[in-house]
């Protein structure tokens, strides 16, 4: 196929006039809109923007701000060259007027965001070349790797990745994009130098924009949890 027609054969995208709108439709079409079009970006609490306008959700040390897709049509999964300017903030306003929770923002985020971000894993070695300390590590992201570190609260999907590698592991956050899967009971380092290898590569090699947080985390499947390890 000629990219002539590949080109042709995309289908257009234009901003949604409902959410053009959103301060002035009636309450039950806010909802409908709203919950058709919400996921949710992490950021390392303290980090995110500042101001009570915006709802969100922590836990741990993390910071889930919720996002409303702008375009039309609605895709089934988002193309390959999504990007952040696909998305604006959703604002205490919208889900007020809405009569919608954080649960509720949650909850339908997470059904969203699996079918227009379904998770996806590459071993670190495959990226980076064969190197002996890069074997058994696993990038968690999605499809488009955007706000890809979200994908550790997909449900059930932790659960399958423990019982994959046999048991528990630990979690580095590469970046809001990326969660980096180390398996594994125990360290072969102290937790305190983890996280202060975390602090120079969030220096050196990450935007600030896209710094996650500081902290080792680890999934225990016993109790299907992350925790601050």
């Amino acid at each position: 196929m000629s990219e002539q027609q590949n080109t042709s054969d995309k289908v257009p995208r234009i901003p949604s006039k409902a959410l053009q709108h959103l301060e002035t439709l009636e309450p039950s079409r806010a909802r409908e809109e709203i919950l058709a079009r919400v996921v949710f970006r992490l950021a390392g609490t303290g980090k995110e923007a500042p101001g009570i306008a915006f709802p969100r959700l922590e836990t741990l040390n993390l910071t889930a701000l919720f996002l409303l897709y702008q375009w039309d049509p609605i895709p089934a999964c988002l193309p390959a060259d999504a990007s952040e300017e696909d998305f604006v903030s959703l604002t205490m306003d919208h889900i007020g007027r809405a009569g919608l929770s954080i649960p509720e923002l949650f909850r339908q985020s997470l059904k969203n965001m699996i079918r227009l971000l379904p998770p996806r894993g590459e071993n670190l070695a495959g990226l980076v070349g064969e190197r002996e300390q890069d074997q058994g590590l696993l990038v968690l992201t999605n499809r488009v790797n955007l706000y890809g570190a979200a994908v550790v609260f997909y449900p059930g999907l932790l659960k399958s990745l423990a019982d994959a590698v046999g048991g528990s592991f630990y979690l580095i956050p590469s970046s809001v994009h990326e969660m980096i899967l180390l398996p594994g009971e125990s360290l072969l380092v102290p937790v305190a130098e983890v996280n202060e290898m975390i602090r120079d590569i969030n220096r050196a090699d990450v935007a600030p924009k896209d710094v996650l947080s500081e902290t080792l985390y680890r999934y225990d499947p016993e109790r299907d949890e992350i925790v601050i390890a």
